[in-house]
């Protein structure tokens, strides 16, 4: 009778040496998945844009992001291998197959090794990335010293309203953010319909729009060689990174840099709707906001405009130059959104030593009236900048203040 002799079916019924080159192989094989994992890595760019000129936060945010990238890539690569190595190494033999294995053991020292080397990394990944978020939520020289532009999205793109009543509007990725260089400029960010996002992806910041409240950031962008007076701007991009709907992707933009020497002609030039006509034909921000105190919200009936105490605190001298100095104790920061917040949810903050009685004004006052009332306090704040006040509405403005909505009771003649 033939005697035959049975092939080994896998790797671990082979002989020793084809064993071993088996293992080789696959070591090898591993070996070149991860270097070209790590080749890989190399040719990942984070962001084109030099941060030296780009302005914003590229100088804490790009360390920290190829800190964390390169960690990550490191880790991935060593505990892959390893992964594999140990697999190779300690898989069960065929004539261990029916022994009886030892139980996991215990190794306070190795566990300690490595348990200690991540916590350390991901304290420093978390001491640099405070360190970032405090310089992007802090505006050199205060709230007060910085050019403010009020960014609105909406469905589909973007209105930016600047101090003297100039906007530019629009989408379908044309709409322009024309800014200065050379000082801080603040965005107060706000959304007419759903949840939007305004990125700058050079500046490396970006912050929600939240329908019925104000988010805030800001940026500097230096003077370089590439933005010089006789016109000479730097565009950078745009974008908006919540999804909002079906036409998400056309809300980018331009980021518009300008010369400080050009900034007064170029803002002019922006203001084409603070045009009006002959006749004129709209109050000012300043005058609205003073008619809605009055009139139309009926606030003169709880706040003074000259200091003295009534049923709810007096706006006089609400704002103060810096923000955060003010005549109310107990609040931190009067702002824009603090204003917002009190017209349309009232109960949040209470000042101390008054009472929480004060209704919603949410479906009453509309965007363009708490416009025009922040206008109003700061123009009755003594020591705050003229040219962070609201001057004018767009003769073209569509329709979104307490005498201009259609199903509202008819105001007085609005000049």
């Amino acid at each position: 009778m033939a005697d035959h002799t049975e092939e080994p079916t896998t790797l671990a019924d082979a002989p020793p040496e084809e064993k071993r080159k088996g293992t080789a192989l696959i070591m090898g094989g591993i070996f070149l998945f991860f270097a070209a994992c790590f080749v890989a890595a190399l040719f990942v760019e984070w962001m084109p844009s030099d941060p030296e000129i780009a302005g914003g936060f590229g100088y804490t945010v790009d360390p920290l992001y190829s800190f964390i990238y390169w960690t990550s890539v490191f880790f991935f690569i060593v505990v892959g291998l390893l992964m594999f190595v140990f697999a190779a190494l300690g898989r069960q033999r065929k004539h261990e197959r029916n022994e009886v294995r030892h139980g996991a053991t215990h190794n306070t020292l190795l566990e300690i090794g490595w348990t200690t080397p991540p916590l350390i990394l991901v304290l420093a990944f978390f001491l640099l990335g405070f360190r970032g978020y405090l310089d992007m939520v802090t505006i050199p020289g205060g709230a007060g010293g910085a050019y403010l532009v009020d960014v609105e999205a909406y469905q589909w793109g973007w209105q930016f309203t600047y101090p003297n009543g100039g906007v530019n509007s629009g989408g379908a990725n044309q709409v322009v953010l024309d800014v200065p260089a050379g000082r801080p400029v603040r965005f107060r960010l706000s959304s007419r319909d759903v949840l939007h996002s305004l990125y700058l992806p050079d500046q490396r910041i970006k912050k929600d729009c939240v329908p019925g409240r104000y988010n805030e950031m800001w940026i500097e962008v230096p003077v370089s060689d590439q933005i010089q007076p006789g016109g000479v701007y730097k565009d950078f991009a745009l974008r908006c990174t919540e999804y909002c709907g079906q036409q998400h992707s056309q809300m980018n933009g331009i980021l518009r840099v300008w010369h400080p020497d050009d900034w007064a002609a170029r803002e002019e030039a922006i203001n084409t709707w603070n045009k009006p006509e002959a006749d004129g034909s709209r109050m000012s921000p300043v005058e609205l906001g003073k008619y809605v105190w009055e009139q139309s919200g009926g606030c003169v009936s709880c706040h003074s405009i000259d200091g003295s105490s009534g049923t709810g605190p007096s706006w006089k001298n609400l704002y103060s130059p810096g923000g955060g100095d003010h005549e109310h104790p107990g609040i931190d920061e009067i702002d824009e959104a603090y204003i917002l917040e009190s017209i349309y949810y009232p109960g949040n903050y209470i000042v101390p030593g008054y009472p929480n009685q004060m209704a919603s004004y949410a479906g009453q006052l509309n965007y363009g009236d708490v416009l025009a009332v922040d206008a109003f306090i700061r123009s009755i704040s003594e020591g705050f900048p003229e040219d962070q006040i609201r001057k004018e509405w767009p003769a073209e403005y569509d329709g979104r203040t307490w005498l201009d909505m259609s199903n509202q009771p008819t105001g007085p003649p609005l000049k």
